[in-house]
């Protein structure tokens, strides 16, 4: 899973990660590859405002790694800001290990809705390795991957 993320985030040209991590995104992060890049804010509505300022500065989106339910919803104004000005953001919310969602663990929540309409678009899946591979499968090759233009 998480080696396949890496390629989806290379592939669209977001190596480089804004986040103030917690203990669930620790492993996705420890040996992060060289051609990676690494910026840590110290809240998690920094790090979607670092993101926002990267992504309009360089006309391009940027990718925001937040901690878990709390993270998202201390990141909920930062993403309004960041949608009015139509800074092109993916954003990745980590989550406590999906074996133990039922049992409601500290720091595990409901995702879905708690930014409410500020994120174009939301998907939680149940088997994230499926989801990771799919979505692989179905982007470009970075030959093919349309470049912005120069204003």
């Amino acid at each position: 899973m998480r080696e396949a993320t890496f390629d989806v985030l290379r592939t669209l040209g977001l190596t480089t990660i804004f986040s103030n991590p917690g203990s669930t995104e620790v492993p996705f992060l420890v040996g992060l590859p060289d051609d990676l890049r690494f910026v840590l804010a110290l809240h998690e509505g920094s790090v979607v405002g670092m993101a926002t300022g990267f992504a309009l500065g360089r006309g391009e989106p940027a990718f925001a790694l937040l901690h878990t339910t709390a993270g998202l919803g201390h990141a909920v104004s930062a993403l309004a800001t960041a949608r009015v000005n139509r800074a092109p953001l993916v954003v990745m919310v980590g989550q406590q290990d999906r074996r133990h969602l039922a049992q409601e663990p500290f720091l595990a929540g409901r995702l879905h809705g708690l930014a409410g309409e500020y994120p174009v678009s939301v998907d939680q899946q149940v088997r994230a390795q499926v989801r990771a591979r799919r979505a692989r499968a179905r982007l470009p090759r970075r030959s093919e991957r349309a470049r912005p233009r120069a204003s």
